[in-house]
């Protein structure tokens, strides 16, 4: 939360009031999945036999 401009408070959560045209949020952060894409990972297949009882 910026007052005036400068740094003044990080909100956490509940209820908080804002003062309009002296207060603004300066960053929003987002808490969506981020996707990552990995390269392709080769490794040992071991195929298991299928069990009969």
């Amino acid at each position: 939360m910026e007052r005036l401009g400068t740094y003044h408070v990080t909100w956490s959560t509940g209820l908080h009031v804002k003062i309009p045209f002296i207060d603004k949020i300066s960053k929003k952060v987002s808490l969506k999945e981020q996707v990552i894409d990995f390269l392709p990972q080769h490794g040992v297949n071991k195929t298991i036999p299928s069990c009969k009882f």
